[in-house]
């Protein structure tokens, strides 16, 4: 997935369409005939004006965005796999014309591990991050993918 889809611009975007379904269903409903019970009943004067019945719940949407994102995950490696090719999440150098030394971290000690590859095409994503800003309170910044 990457940084874009992990914890960049495809959760923000989910947030940002949370915010707007809840502005119309609790500002902009009404004017098309969508009512709550507690403000028909104070549009008929039978009480003051309630606030939305609607709520906003922090940890579900959390849940949803994050299941969201690991189905993603999950659906570019399966694409991966069908199309024959071999995914590895480590550090890589060129080890020659067509071989790679990949370094990979297994288990809770994050042991590395080495291993040479042999490849007839090779596409490396480089999962750079930025610096953080030279600026006061710089090195509070995160790069999209987290700290």
């Amino acid at each position: 997935g990457g940084p874009c889809v992990n914890g960049g611009c495809t959760p923000k975007k989910l947030m940002h369409q949370s915010s707007l379904i809840g502005e119309l269903i609790n500002e902009d409903a009404r004017h098309f005939g969508w009512v709550s019970p507690a403000s028909a009943a104070a549009a008929e004067g039978e009480g003051e004006a309630a606030p939305p019945q609607n709520v906003h719940q922090w940890d579900t949407m959390r849940s949803e965005v994050q299941s969201y994102i690991k189905g993603l995950n999950f659906k570019y490696k399966v694409s991966l796999r069908d199309a024959k090719v071999k995914y590895v999440n480590g550090l890589g150098e060129f080890a020659g014309e067509h071989q790679m030394k990949i370094t990979t971290f297994k288990g809770k000690a994050k042991t590395p591990k080495e291993e040479i590859v042999t490849f007839a095409r090779a596409l490396v994503a480089t999962g750079g991050r930025p610096p953080a800003p030279p600026c006061p309170g710089g090195g509070a910044a995160h790069p999209p993918g987290g700290p």
